[in-house]
């Protein structure tokens, strides 16, 4: 794939060179004509003044001559500056053509990349589930003396990584949405109705606890997109913590932002893994990804940093080693 962008560049690269080549081209042809009939009008102007000079020795003859000789000496050097001005810009415009042709060319390479990565990634996870399910399947098929409770662990096993499989597709999905679709985002969302909607789905424990906003603010964005951001950050804290602990999510405001933080206790993410935590497919440490509940391919803080990320706002991280750990959505204001 190197190959097919290096030959792109240097294609580029020429078509940007003629059109430098031919633009030059043409002004030195406009210079070249404009010059040698100004210098033709002064030898001319300078013949009629000898001419009418009584002290001239020589006769017309002689000063034709000498115009004729001055001005071939005239257009041939005005040729030649000409010339050689263009060849120092071809030169010059070649190097600086393969610059703007790999500067032009890089965004759409590194989208390339990125894409063929991500294509290789999502191929690999859907894989996993599926070879889980294969061996599993064909171990009972294989295995005479299996017993009903063993074919349901096997069934429920299975139901598990199917949940996994339609998880992980929603989030590609998403993914591939949000990349390319043109979304409104400059709607008016409620934030704490939206936490408040999430909290009712996925806390059938009831260990969220929910501080909203004492006054009601609106954040600018997508309502269907930012509850997604709040279910990815609930329902990451909740599985990453232990089962008797809360999660304290609480909304407040600053005079152009609303805040939206989400704090859970548990191993905390180190300083390594938190560099990458938004990276696509990442998969922490085994302490964070051997969670029982532990049903994440490395999409969903992806997906909420890209929401974020279309919103102009910030999504920050805060990690105390075998403490807590927090994330925290700064948002514009609705105004």
């Amino acid at each position: 794939m190197l190959k097919i962008f290096e030959s792109a560049t240097l294609k580029l690269t020429g078509w940007y060179l003629l059109i430098l080549m031919l633009t030059t081209i043409l002004f030195s042809a406009v210079i070249y004509q404009m010059s040698t009939v100004e210098v033709s009008g002064r030898l001319h102007s300078l013949e009629l003044r000898l001419e009418n000079d009584p002290s001239w020795p020589y006769g017309p003859g002689a000063l034709q001559d000498a115009r004729s000789h001055q001005e071939a000496e005239a257009n041939t050097s005005i040729f030649f500056g000409l010339l050689y001005t263009n060849l120092a810009i071809w030169v010059i415009g070649g190097f600086g053509s393969y610059w703007l042709a790999k500067r032009t060319l890089q965004p759409i390479q590194e989208m390339h990349e990125a894409q063929s990565q991500f294509t290789s990634d999502a191929s690999h996870e859907l894989k996993t589930p599926l070879a889980v399910m294969k061996s599993e399947l064909e171990l009972a098929l294989i295995d005479s003396e299996m017993k009903k409770e063993d074919y349901k662990e096997v069934i429920a096993s299975s139901l598990e990584e199917v949940d996994k499989l339609a998880n992980l597709t929603q989030n590609l999905l998403k993914m591939s949405r949000y990349e390319h679709d043109d979304i409104l985002l400059d709607g008016k969302v409620d934030l704490s109705q939206e936490v408040k909607r999430v909290i009712e789905l996925i806390d059938t424990d009831k260990r969220v606890e929910f501080t909203p906003l004492k006054n009601k603010w609106f954040a600018k964005g997508n309502e269907s997109m930012l509850r997604d951001v709040c279910m990815v950050l609930i329902d990451n804290a909740l599985r990453y913590s232990p089962p008797d602990s809360k999660v304290h999510v609480t909304i407040s405001q600053t005079s152009r932002a609303v805040k939206l933080s989400i704090k859970n206790e548990g191993d905390g993410i180190n300083e390594k893994d938190a560099g990458h935590i938004f990276d696509r497919f990442y998969r922490a440490d085994s302490s964070r990804t051997s969670q029982r509940n532990s049903k994440g391919y490395g999409l969903g803080l992806s997906v909420a940093k890209r929401i974020v990320d279309l919103h102009g706002g910030e999504i920050q991280l805060s990690s105390k080693a075998h403490k807590t750990t927090t994330f925290t959505v700064c948002l514009a204001k609705f105004e």
